[in-house]
């Protein structure tokens, strides 16, 4: 049932002579999904189809992350297999998750290790992998993408660790004003305000998602995301504040980064993309796909990931307008375009308030960079033009 609704759209219901909107749909499909899993998880068989040891209790809501889990994988065999009537003896009979018949672990109550995710996770990567170079649909790419983001989740809830990290709690000044000033301003420049991993945009108002935004995007029923510096080393040092070890991205995608990202998977996502922002003319689709073939079949399942994004070729048309403007703006000109709320922020008052502790930041990092027009700045003088030219070297640097 919950299947064969994600197969809905307005025409479903103009044959019959019902009038719908998408958002309709949506809702649709959500209290169907939730009507269903609340009978699963509430039924009385002797038998029960979740075993009550998976059970968790989340703001007085029972859920099970196995049963979420589980069903992401069935959608995803089913798209992969084009099959919308394979079952779960069917996805077991052809190993298309090894030796998983899925079912197993919710009715003996029985966890997903952190060797069985890593399987699932490599499982779904093959087949994004197998199939980057076809034309692929766009219910298939949101199975896919579902999974894996689901596979994270669950990792994050049943707290395994995926990759053998090893996790530091000493943050250093990572958390301080002046290295978010730092690492914001220098992110956005060279992402473009784009996730790598995705090539997807953040919404500038993530960069200052405070109180009283918090409250109206509540009001309004929506998301709240957040901008976030993610670590992305194998075994990272959660204190270092240099550009190399970590990515701009927000909320949406971090469990994701988390989890199916390892180290060498992410430099390949930013080392395209950095690629890429270095074509002197507007970038196609083929150039990505060409880009990516260069690391080998191994990490098209990222390209996929790009490729496949609902909004793919507005994120392209963005992407090559502020290809173009890098380099031809300054980059406070080009955050206060682009990234008003961030520049606010960031640029004009943070920066103002602790550009002292900035340049020492500056100093430290990029000892080469001509600091000479921001070392004797006045209380009152302008701040912006004098590093803003300091920034803009630093980004040079990474662009040769």
């Amino acid at each position: 049932m919950i299947y064969n609704s994600y197969g809905w759209s307005v025409k479903t219901f103009q044959k019959y002579g019902i009038s719908v909107s998408y958002d309709d749909i949506k809702q649709m499909r959500t209290n169907i999904k939730k009507n269903v899993f609340d009978w699963i998880l509430n039924t009385n068989y002797k038998s029960p189809l979740v075993n009550k040891k998976l059970l968790r209790k989340s703001n007085d809501k029972i859920f099970a992350p196995e049963l979420d889990l589980v069903f992401a994988l069935y959608v995803a065999a089913r798209e992969k297999t084009n099959n919308p009537k394979l079952d779960f003896n069917g996805i077991q009979k052809s190993k298309l998750y090894r030796q998983s018949s899925l079912l197993n672990n919710l009715v003996k109550g029985e966890r997903f290790t952190a060797k069985t995710i890593k399987g699932f996770q490599r499982t779904i990567k093959d087949w994004m992998n197998q199939e980057s170079g076809q034309k692929t649909s766009l219910r298939k790419a949101i199975a896919y993408g579902h999974a894996l983001s689901k596979l994270s989740m669950y990792a994050r809830l049943r707290r395994l660790n995926l990759r053998g990290d090893t996790y530091s709690k000493q943050r250093g000044i990572f958390n301080s004003r002046q290295a978010k000033v730092y690492n914001i301003i220098l992110g956005l420049g060279r992402q473009l305000g784009f996730d790598p991993g995705f090539f997807t945009p953040i919404d500038d108002q993530e960069f200052d998602m405070n109180k009283g935004a918090r409250q109206l995007f509540k009001s309004l029923g929506k998301k709240i995301y957040m901008v976030i510096r993610h670590h992305f080393r194998n075994n990272p040092d959660r204190s270092s504040i240099a550009l190399a070890d970590q990515v701009i991205i927000d909320t949406r995608t971090h469990t994701n980064w988390e989890s199916n990202f390892n180290e060498d998977e992410a430099l390949v996502a930013i080392q395209v993309f950095e690629t890429l922002t270095k074509y002197n003319r507007p970038v196609k689709e083929s150039d990505i796909q060409n880009e990516f073939a260069k690391h080998g079949d191994k990490y098209s399942w990222i390209m996929f990931n790009w490729l496949n994004s609902y909004d793919f070729e507005e994120n392209l048309r963005l992407f090559n307008k502020r290809k173009e403007q890098i380099t031809t703006m300054p980059i406070d000109k080009f955050l206060k375009n682009n990234f008003p709320k961030a520049y606010e922020k960031f640029f004009n008052t943070m920066l103002k308030t602790h550009r002292a502790m900035v340049l020492e930041i500056i100093q430290a990092m990029h000892p080469n960079v001509d600091v000479s027009e921001i070392v004797n700045l006045g209380t009152n003088s302008d701040h912006i033009g004098p590093f803003s030219t300091v920034f803009d070297e630093i980004l040079r640097m990474y662009r040769n």
